[in-house]
């Protein structure tokens, strides 16, 4: 692992593990994570199969924001993840 690697792309964290990691990461390294809007970061678990209808209907889900080891290190280092 480096500073580079993805939660979700490279690690697989997402849906209700996305949002238990981050919560244990804030309080672990006593990180604000208050202001960080997982939805923008982590895709939801979600029903496969919906998923599949709406992509078949031309819904296409958002990018997501990659978020790195290195983003938590600078994190910790500044006392909050936005």
């Amino acid at each position: 692992m480096t500073r580079e690697t993805t939660l979700q792309k490279d690690l697989k964290i997402y849906g209700d593990d996305a949002d238990e990691f981050i919560i244990a990461f804030g309080k672990e390294f006593n990180v604000d994570i208050s202001q960080f809007r997982i939805q923008d970061y982590f895709e939801s678990e979600g029903d496969p199969v919906a998923l599949s209808v709406l992509r078949f209907f031309g819904k296409k889900k958002p990018p997501f924001k990659p978020i790195t080891l290195g983003d938590l290190e600078r994190a910790v280092i500044k006392g909050k993840l936005e």
